[in-house]
């Protein structure tokens, strides 16, 4: 497993969730074969002199606006390419912990043939459960009942549609922790900065696909997922989420060319939030969300 590894990891406002993920990486310092590029979408104060103080080996960038997930990562892939010439690129987010074992294992899974463009380790949350890693491309009919689902019960309990214990190719693999061989992007391309947030990772996927490029999972590589329970119970994040969601899925059917997952996606979404209106339930933040909708 010749060659270096570029650790991207964007963050925004995430400072002990972040502290815990460097310290996971601490393993890569004064090592050639590896380099963890931070940029902070945040403009944090706290996060620059936290990184510069204890973590002087990270190369470290602080954008002065949120560019999002897409853009972000796309910077730093660019500033790790041009400074590193990386031959793989490990995307972490910053509320992920791995370890060097889990790393290498990925290497190995695409060594296993030359067109594996990427591989996504078994994703765990803190209380070892078993998250989503392997991801299935949305299509009209699965949001439809997904939403209908939600909207009776209230479930957003997620149902895997894979063998978490099985090495297997996928169709796309979640973003928050993906190791991908560095010529695959050069021939497919990054993230669409058309994404802001959610999704853009399946559409990636999408595209190294159509090039005749192969995804895998591998269940042996373990990545710890720490979510900031705190700030999920908060209804503005949520709004957000949901806005975010709303959006990248219209984004993701116009990108991959899916006219008719396209028009029905968008008319469930604006009926959703109609009745929403109709109910008084966030009515004015409906309303907001409409029209970003209608001028896309």
């Amino acid at each position: 497993m010749p060659g270096k590894t570029a650790i991207l990891i964007v963050s925004y406002n995430a400072t002990e969730n972040l502290k815990a993920c460097l310290e996971s990486l601490r393993w890569t310092e004064g090592r050639e074969e590896y380099k963890v590029f931070l940029g902070d979408n945040s403009s944090s104060n706290v996060i620059s002199a936290m990184v510069t103080n204890e973590y002087p080996w990270v190369a470290f960038s602080m954008n002065e606006v949120n560019l999002g997930f897409a853009k972000g990562m796309n910077r730093l892939c660019a500033q790790a390419v041009t400074e590193y010439a990386p031959d793989y690129i490990l995307l972490v987010n910053p509320d992920m912990r791995i370890d060097s074992q889990s790393i290498e294992l990925m290497k190995k899974s695409l060594d296993n043939g030359e067109k594996i463009a990427a591989v996504g380790p078994k994703l765990l949350d803190d209380e070892n459960n078993i998250e989503d890693s392997v991801i299935t491309p949305p299509k009209f009919h699965l949001l439809f009942m997904k939403f209908m689902i939600h909207g009776l019960t209230g479930s957003e309990r997620i149902s895997l549609n894979y063998d978490p214990t099985s090495w297997s190719r996928a169709q796309a693999i979640s973003g928050a922790c993906m190791l991908i061989r560095r010529v695959a992007i050069d021939d497919a391309g990054f993230f669409n900065e058309r994404f802001f947030m959610y999704f853009e990772d399946v559409e990636f996927c999408w595209r190294l696909r159509k090039k005749g490029w192969e995804i895998y999972y591998d269940p042996n590589a373990i990545a710890h997922h720490s979510r900031g329970k705190s700030s999920e119970e908060k209804e503005d994040v949520r709004r957000w989420r949901a806005e975010q969601t709303y959006i990248s899925l219209i984004t993701y059917f116009s990108a991959t060319g899916q006219k008719m997952d396209l028009w029905l996606t968008r008319l469930m979404i604006l009926g959703i939030l109609r009745a929403r209106i109709l109910l008084n339930k966030d009515a004015d933040w409906s309303r907001t969300v409409i029209d970003k909708i209608k001028s896309m």
